[in-house]
């Protein structure tokens, strides 16, 4: 069996200031106010877009070709509305406010590719994000 590209890619929703919000709901949750229709389809298992597996495990195999979907049109899902977020960085680390993934509890909605463009909201963003990657800095050795 070949696994194709087309099985792999997903198209990107591209998150900025114009199609959506961040706010901190007052037990501070970072929270997204969209105005997006997504472009991944609601699959049976509860996630959109491509397949889903755990952190370091294999993608299933490739269905075969007499079991696969029918070819035609997907729905999309809307996105709009209020929700809670998670953030991840995108690798490498080099830039840690840009290439951002936004995550809700059924996958991800797209990415933010820099924080900064969301003016006051970006120090939202970017407090997230280092509470979520803290790494505390060696000033020195005593030995």
């Amino acid at each position: 069996m070949e696994n194709k590209i087309e099985d792999t890619v997903v198209e990107l929703v591209h998150i900025t200031p114009e199609n959506a919000s961040f706010f901190v709901t007052e037990n501070g949750f970072l929270m997204i106010d969209t105005q997006l229709e997504s472009k991944f389809v609601k699959e049976p298992g509860g996630h959109r877009g491509g397949r889903r597996h755990s952190h370091g495990s294999m993608p299933p195999p490739p269905m075969p070709k007499d079991e696969k979907k029918s070819e035609e049109e997907p729905k999309k899902e809307p996105l709009t509305g209020k929700r809670r977020v998670f953030l991840h960085r995108a690798f490498p680390f080099d830039n840690p406010y840009k290439y951002i993934s936004v995550s809700d509890e059924n996958g991800e909605i797209g990415m933010v590719f820099d924080t900064e463009v969301f003016g006051e909201n970006a120090k939202l963003l970017n407090n997230e994000l280092d509470s979520k990657y803290f790494s505390p800095k060696i000033k020195k050795i005593v030995s």
